[in-house]
């Protein structure tokens, strides 16, 4: 991999995350950049090794002063933004919540990076932000959209859609996992339902390689082909030679049966696996207001949030 851009500091939000910890492994072997590993609390640092070019730090999103301090102190040359409320069924249960770590959170943090001369920003946004329907999904839309309106050149802005780990503790495969060591029934919400699925370790090198040669103002995707999850299911049984049968249990509150198809989109593939443009010409016919509308939150955020983007540089 390309890692011929010397970047001395790299801050990583989400850290302590599932993700967050790859991406670190990765970077302490690709790089000699000192790493700054901010998480929301103190006790899961524990989970990384010992190594002099790891430096913790706790702060929340809906803290920014301390986010301040931290970017004041350390100034670092790019920011890796993973931490927010990513599982759909949490930002179901706390719209408001969501929305403040989500994007404001987001929209501030962006905001203290330029002040404190952050060479490089690196969003990770979702499959959900496709179509968004649920509040996760359309939360990091939003963010996408301020990335692709940026106009810096000294403050590099670019994002990717991760799409699921297949290798997470909590997704489906080691549900599947469990439900076949017990002898149960394999739940799927629908006959339908689909999904991308890459490990964490190619997630973390399609963000590096973005770090050393994402284009300003630029989202990726990855096009990966989806699975239909009760293949995943059927396999997973003619693997394990198990009796279990499957089970269907409805789609949850904002969730979709599959994501959005790049097929009918403006997509550029650039040659690193299965990595993609995804071009600012898909958002031209977005209605801001209305998709910031579907959020079921305060009226006050609302109209706050359509201020703000009203004075974004169009697509």
């Amino acid at each position: 991999m390309n890692t011929s851009k010397i970047y001395h500091t790299i801050l990583i939000t989400g850290a302590c995350g599932f993700l967050g910890r790859t991406l670190v492994e990765r970077l302490l072997r690709q790089t000699q950049a000192h790493l700054i590993l901010v998480c929301r609390v103190g006790n899961l640092f524990e989970r990384f090794p010992k190594d002099s070019r790891l430096n913790f730090d706790t702060a929340n999103l809906q803290q920014p002063e301390a986010f301040a301090q931290l970017l004041e102190k350390h100034k670092p040359d790019v920011v890796f933004h993973l931490a927010a409320i990513a599982r759909l069924s949490e930002g179901e249960k706390d719209p408001d919540k969501t929305a403040d770590i989500n994007l404001i959170g987001t929209i501030r943090l962006i905001n203290l990076c330029k002040k404190f001369g952050t060479k490089r920003f690196i969003f990770t946004s979702s499959d959900l932000a496709g179509d968004a329907v649920s509040t996760v999904g359309i939360t990091k839309y939003l963010i996408e959209r301020l990335i692709i309106n940026n106009t810096s050149k000294a403050f590099s802005m670019v994002g990717i859609r991760i799409v699921n780990l297949i290798n997470h503790p909590y997704s489906v495969y080691f549900t599947f996992l469990n439900q076949l060591d017990e002898e149960e029934p394999l739940t799927v919400t629908h006959p339908d339902m689909s999904r991308r699925f890459i490990n964490s370790d190619m997630a973390a090198d399609y963000l590096i390689w973005l770090m050393q040669n994402g284009k300003n103002s630029e989202m990726y995707v990855i096009d990966e082909p989806p699975r239909k999850i009760v293949d995943l299911a059927r396999e997973m049984i003619i693997l394990s030679k198990s009796k279990c049968t499957i089970r269907f249990i409805g789609a949850k509150p904002g969730e979709k049966l599959a994501e959005a198809d790049y097929n009918n989109l403006f997509i550029r593939r650039i040659g690193y696996y299965n990595l993609a443009v995804f071009d600012a010409q898909n958002y031209r016919h977005d209605n801001v207001s209305k998709i910031i509308d579907k959020l079921n939150i305060a009226e006050l955020t609302k109209e706050m949030l359509n201020v703000f983007f009203m004075l974004q540089t169009k697509v």
